[in-house]
């Protein structure tokens, strides 16, 4: 379970930054994640607890937005969800593509003071 690690490596940022910003806590941080980064968003909701417990993030809450693995056809240039083809274009069957996005893995919201 490689969620444990980013959930502390998140930890340990949000810390920095919280010295960065002079805040007193952060009470809410959302995490973009892409389907092609293999993680699991149910994962880290489980390691989150055991990541923030006895830091300064004790009470903050953690929420996870998946963002779908959109690829481009290089042979038709059709635009469609891999995951959902099997990474098969479903214009032309080809197989080979360019991913586009699917790969994000970063702190998009922060909510503290």
């Amino acid at each position: 379970m490689h969620e444990l690690g980013y959930a502390t490596e998140l930890v340990a940022t949000l810390e920095e930054l919280m010295v960065k910003e002079k805040l007193t806590e952060i009470t809410e941080v959302t995490l973009t994640c892409g389907e092609a980064t293999g993680i699991i968003p149910k994962y880290m909701y489980d390691c989150w607890p055991a990541a923030i417990e006895g830091t300064k993030l004790e009470k903050c809450l953690l929420k996870v937005e998946t963002v779908p693995a959109w690829g481009r056809c290089r042979d038709c240039e059709e635009r469609y969800v891999v995951s959902l083809t099997h990474g098969r274009c479903p214009k032309c069957g080809s197989e080979d593509y360019d991913m586009e996005t699917g790969y994000e893995f970063e702190v998009t919201e922060i909510r503290g003071r």
